[in-house]
Protein backbone atom coordinates (compact mmCIF):
# COMPACT_ATOMS: atom_id res chain seq x y z
CA UNK A 1 0.00 0.00 0.00
CA UNK A 2 1.05 3.28 -0.81
CA UNK A 3 1.86 6.04 1.42
CA UNK A 4 -0.46 8.17 -0.30
CA UNK A 5 -3.65 5.63 -0.30
CA UNK A 6 -3.64 5.20 3.49
CA UNK A 7 -3.40 8.71 4.24
CA UNK A 8 -5.98 9.62 2.26
CA UNK A 9 -7.94 6.45 3.36
CA UNK A 10 -7.75 7.98 7.20
CA UNK A 11 -8.83 11.38 6.22
CA UNK A 12 -12.22 10.15 4.36
CA UNK A 13 -12.29 8.05 7.61
CA UNK A 14 -12.07 11.10 9.89
CA UNK A 15 -13.81 13.43 7.50
CA UNK A 16 -17.04 10.51 7.92
CA UNK A 17 -16.35 10.59 12.14
CA UNK A 18 -16.37 14.08 12.24
CA UNK A 19 -19.57 14.61 9.91
CA UNK A 20 -21.39 11.81 12.15
CA UNK A 21 -20.64 13.05 15.89
CA UNK A 22 -23.26 15.82 15.50
CA UNK A 23 -25.73 13.88 14.35
CA UNK A 24 -25.42 11.37 17.11
CA UNK A 25 -25.06 14.13 19.81
CA UNK A 26 -28.44 15.58 18.43
CA UNK A 27 -29.62 11.96 18.49
CA UNK A 28 -28.63 11.63 22.41
CA UNK A 29 -29.99 15.17 22.90
CA UNK A 30 -33.67 14.30 21.80
CA UNK A 31 -33.38 10.87 23.57
CA UNK A 32 -32.33 12.85 26.77
CA UNK A 33 -35.51 15.37 25.92
CA UNK A 34 -38.07 12.24 27.42
CA UNK A 35 -35.89 11.35 30.11
CA UNK A 36 -38.35 12.85 32.98
CA UNK A 37 -41.98 12.69 33.30
CA UNK A 38 -42.32 16.47 32.82
CA UNK A 39 -40.88 16.55 29.53
CA UNK A 40 -42.32 13.28 27.83
CA UNK A 41 -45.38 15.22 29.27
CA UNK A 42 -44.69 18.36 28.17
CA UNK A 43 -43.83 16.72 24.56
CA UNK A 44 -46.12 13.76 24.01
CA UNK A 45 -49.16 14.73 26.64
CA UNK A 46 -51.38 15.83 23.61
CA UNK A 47 -50.63 12.94 20.71
CA UNK A 48 -53.83 12.27 19.17
CA UNK A 49 -54.90 16.13 19.03
CA UNK A 50 -51.93 16.65 16.73
CA UNK A 51 -52.69 19.11 13.46
CA UNK A 52 -49.43 20.77 12.40
CA UNK A 53 -47.03 19.14 10.97
CA UNK A 54 -44.34 19.71 13.05
CA UNK A 55 -46.80 18.37 16.12
CA UNK A 56 -47.30 15.17 13.90
CA UNK A 57 -44.07 14.64 13.71
CA UNK A 58 -43.13 15.03 17.53
CA UNK A 59 -46.63 13.14 18.07
CA UNK A 60 -45.28 9.94 15.94
CA UNK A 61 -41.63 10.09 18.04
CA UNK A 62 -43.83 9.75 21.07
CA UNK A 63 -45.86 6.96 19.89
CA UNK A 64 -42.59 5.19 18.40
CA UNK A 65 -40.76 5.64 22.09
CA UNK A 66 -44.24 4.28 23.43
CA UNK A 67 -44.36 1.23 21.49
CA UNK A 68 -40.98 0.56 22.29
CA UNK A 69 -41.27 0.44 25.90
CA UNK A 70 -44.79 -2.21 24.57
CA UNK A 71 -42.54 -4.01 22.47
CA UNK A 72 -39.80 -4.77 25.44
CA UNK A 73 -42.36 -6.25 27.52
CA UNK A 74 -43.34 -8.04 25.16
CA UNK A 75 -40.05 -9.49 24.91
CA UNK A 76 -39.81 -10.31 28.32
CA UNK A 77 -42.99 -11.94 28.66
CA UNK A 78 -42.45 -14.18 25.27
CA UNK A 79 -38.77 -15.53 27.08
CA UNK A 80 -40.95 -16.14 30.02
CA UNK A 81 -38.82 -13.70 32.50
CA UNK A 82 -42.27 -11.89 33.88
CA UNK A 83 -44.45 -15.35 33.09
CA UNK A 84 -44.46 -16.39 37.32
CA UNK A 85 -45.14 -12.53 38.41
CA UNK A 86 -47.32 -9.93 38.28
CA UNK A 87 -44.63 -7.63 36.98
CA UNK A 88 -44.88 -6.11 33.74
CA UNK A 89 -48.59 -4.84 31.67
CA UNK A 90 -50.50 -7.50 29.25
CA UNK A 91 -52.00 -4.71 26.58
CA UNK A 92 -55.04 -6.38 25.21
CA UNK A 93 -54.59 -7.32 21.32
CA UNK A 94 -57.23 -4.88 20.86
CA UNK A 95 -54.74 -1.68 22.47
CA UNK A 96 -53.55 0.47 20.40
CA UNK A 97 -50.38 2.40 21.02
CA UNK A 98 -52.55 5.71 21.44
CA UNK A 99 -54.39 4.24 23.96
CA UNK A 100 -51.25 3.57 25.90
CA UNK A 101 -50.05 6.64 25.56
CA UNK A 102 -52.90 8.31 26.81
CA UNK A 103 -53.07 5.85 29.58
CA UNK A 104 -49.50 7.50 30.04
CA UNK A 105 -50.65 10.90 30.04
CA UNK A 106 -53.81 10.26 32.38
CA UNK A 107 -51.33 8.85 35.40
CA UNK A 108 -48.45 11.54 34.73
CA UNK A 109 -51.35 14.51 34.76
CA UNK A 110 -52.45 12.81 38.01
CA UNK A 111 -49.23 12.96 39.59
CA UNK A 112 -47.76 16.66 39.40
CA UNK A 113 -45.50 15.53 42.53
CA UNK A 114 -43.62 12.51 40.61
CA UNK A 115 -42.74 14.62 37.20
CA UNK A 116 -39.26 14.75 38.14
CA UNK A 117 -38.74 11.07 38.14
CA UNK A 118 -37.54 8.99 35.19
CA UNK A 119 -40.39 8.57 32.19
CA UNK A 120 -39.43 5.20 31.42
CA UNK A 121 -40.33 4.15 35.00
CA UNK A 122 -43.54 6.91 35.15
CA UNK A 123 -44.59 5.16 31.77
CA UNK A 124 -44.55 1.57 33.21
CA UNK A 125 -45.75 1.91 36.11
CA UNK A 126 -48.61 3.84 33.56
CA UNK A 127 -48.91 0.93 31.37
CA UNK A 128 -48.67 -1.56 34.41
CA UNK A 129 -52.02 0.21 35.76
CA UNK A 130 -53.96 0.54 32.43
CA UNK A 131 -52.98 -2.80 31.49
CA UNK A 132 -52.64 -5.05 34.82
CA UNK A 133 -51.68 -9.03 34.07
CA UNK A 134 -54.15 -11.17 35.79
CA UNK A 135 -52.28 -14.24 36.92
CA UNK A 136 -54.03 -17.98 36.87
CA UNK A 137 -55.81 -18.59 40.26
CA UNK A 138 -54.85 -14.83 41.25
CA UNK A 139 -58.01 -12.97 43.02
CA UNK A 140 -57.28 -9.83 41.52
Amino acid sequence: MRVGAATRGLSVCALVCICAAPAAAQAEAQARELETGRAWLARCGMVVEASTAPERRASDACLAWVEGLIDVNEIYRGLGALEKTSEGFCTPPTATVVEAAHAIARYLHDRPDALHFSARILAYMALRRAFPCVQVGSRQ
